[in-house]
């Protein structure tokens, strides 16, 4: 517009000057016609300035509102140069580090970081420079009162030209936005926790996590949960591949629990199974599952839960088990037992208390013998009956120590010399020299003076029995051996056991018995953890076995 305006100008000089030298009359139209241009030209030209004049004024806000938007922007930002040197920075940062500009700018940004954390950014600092693309950092500043602020840190390169008579150059500066995560990182730190202490708690509960995506059935899984069954994390990857594993017996069962769950039709998932581990042996595991994400229809997404191994808690309930149905069982055999020799003494008063008076004198010397057995019969159960059930209790206190095992057996042998020589039974020992051992004294004592008792009752007249100890390597082996009736393969084969009624031959005497002796033997000995055997043959015998701990060496 102003060049067209400076023509009009140039052609107007001309003509008035033309006029001058030639003194010819210029027509009046062409001088109007030139005026009216210069007046439209005149007007078009203001218009122009006026619109310059609303460009300059816009242009002036957008630069104020930049710059507002700039400095007031939730995030930090700062223009570094090739140095880490601070060229400019917005508000935003300043309030971050809690310093004006005049102790921001012109500073390297490695000043306003966490000690810690400058090396990590020098660093880095110059490869994130080159290219900051698609990359962040994270951070600490130090910010007003030594408070630590963690941010994240993006970027871009800015170039501006700088043009000179000799050449051109670009001069690269790093553009970073700041943001503040304090209050993210102090959810995950917290989180981090809660899960250290969830894991924690976990693993001493040992217990695992794992996740389903229903529609795929991909699971993920603590790695945990692998190592109870000895097997890698990556080894599971499909519920399959532990389904496939679970005992064909609660395969059925585990499934069932598992889709109830997921058509809604119990709260949540919870069964017990056994699966396979590696070593080739089920484990008993405790399963607990819920969904925790639906689709907008409803339908089921996820399901997350917890697993425990059980194997140990499931061993002690099977034991226990076992042992109720057999002491059940034991208790069925002694009521049976107890019920023959008291049957019998009450018989036998009913028989005598009925004769004649002139034959009572002669019958109940007859009876007599049989009543002293029954007797006695009650007695040593009751007796034994007394000692077990205080085992039971744990009331026998289990305190061995040293002892010179000879001292012992001699002691025993002292107590039943009378009744075996009532017997004409041949009593003795071999111990060839003295043996030390490590044991409980009355324990030890109830077992020989059991083993001892057992050998009299199924002992003939003019046999023998002997007591002898034997080295074994770190073992003693105190032998208890009779010539006696002995037993049949079925009875020697169920002799320590309680759930078993011992259908034993009756004594040299008639005496019966019910095997609670052999029991407690065989207790007393286990609390040791030391064995009991037998060996016999009929006619010919038995003998009973016991081990000690060998200290004769060191005696």
């Amino acid at each position: 517009m102003n060049e067209k305006f400076k023509e009009l100008r140039e052609q107007a000089e001309t003509i008035l000057k033309n006029n001058l030298s030639q003194n010819s009359d210029i027509p009046a139209s062409e001088f109007q016609k030139i005026i009216h241009d210069l007046q439209v030209y005149q007007i078009e030209l203001e218009l122009q300035n006026e619109e310059l004049r609303n460009t300059q004024t816009q242009l002036e806000t957008s630069k104020n509102n930049y710059a507002e938007l700039y400095n007031q922007s939730p995030a930090g930002y700062v223009t570094l140069n090739q140095n880490s040197i601070i060229l400019q920075a917005n508000q935003t940062f300043m309030d971050m580090v809690g310093k004006d500009s005049s102790k921001v700018l012109n500073i390297s940004f490695s000043e306003f970081l966490d000690p810690e954390d400058r090396s990590i950014f020098l660093a880095r600092f110059h490869a994130f420079f080159r290219n900051p693309t698609e990359k962040y950092i994270e951070l600490k500043l130090e910010g007003k009162g030594g408070k630590i602020i963690y941010v994240r840190m993006a970027g871009n390169l800015l170039v501006e030209n700088n043009i000179t008579p000799k050449k051109e150059s670009a001069t690269p500066k790093l553009f970073l936005i700041i943001n503040d995560i304090t209050s993210e990182k102090k959810v995950e730190e917290t989180l981090l926790e809660s899960n250290t202490r969830l894991t924690l708690g976990m693993r001493v509960a040992n217990m695992a996590w794992w996740e389903m995506d229903i529609a795929t059935g991909n699971v993920t899984i603590d790695k945990k949960k692998a190592e109870m069954l000895g097997y890698p994390p990556e080894r599971f990857k499909h519920y399959k591949d532990f389904t496939d594993l679970i005992h064909p017996d609660d395969h059925t069962k585990a499934m069932n629990a598992l889709l109830e769950h997921i058509s809604g039709q119990v709260d949540r998932y919870e069964v017990e199974y056994r699966i396979l581990a590696k070593s080739g042996e089920y484990k008993w595991f405790l399963d607990i599952g819920s969904i925790v994400k639906w689709n907008a229809s409803g339908k089921p997404l996820t399901i997350i839960g917890l697993v425990k191994n059980i194997t140990d808690r499931k061993i002690a309930e099977n034991k226990l088990i076992e042992l109720n149905a057999t002491k059940d069982k034991f208790f069925s055999i002694l009521a049976h037992d107890l019920r023959g020799p008291i049957g019998s003494l009450h018989s036998s008063f009913e028989y005598l208390s009925n004769i004649d008076e002139n034959t009572k004198v002669e019958k109940f010397n007859r009876f007599l013998p049989l009543l002293k057995n029954s007797a006695k019969s009650i007695l040593t159960l009751l007796e034994n009956l007394l000692v077990w059930a205080r085992s039971q209790k744990g009331d026998i206190p289990y305190n061995p120590s040293k002892h010179n095992l000879n001292n012992i057996i001699h002691s025993n042998i002292q107590l039943f010399l009378a009744t075996a020589k009532g017997r004409n039974v041949k009593l003795t020992t071999q111990l060839e020299q003295e043996f030390y051992s490590f044991f409980d004294v009355d324990m030890i004592t109830t077992v020989l003076r059991n083993l001892i008792s057992n050998a009299l009752k199924f002992t003939n007249e003019n046999d023998s029995i002997q007591i002898s100890v034997h080295t074994l390597e770190n073992k003693l082996e105190v032998r208890v051996e009779d010539s006696g009736i002995g037993m049949q393969q079925s009875t020697l084969e169920t002799l320590f056991r309680i759930d078993v009624r011992h259908q034993s031959n009756a004594g040299t005497n008639g005496e019966k018995g019910t095997g609670l002796g052999l029991i407690l033997c065989k207790e007393f000995l286990d609390k040791h953890n030391e064995k009991i055997s037998a060996t016999s043959e009929l006619g010919k015998g038995s003998m009973f076995i016991f081990t000690l701990p060998n200290l004769t060496e060191s005696s």
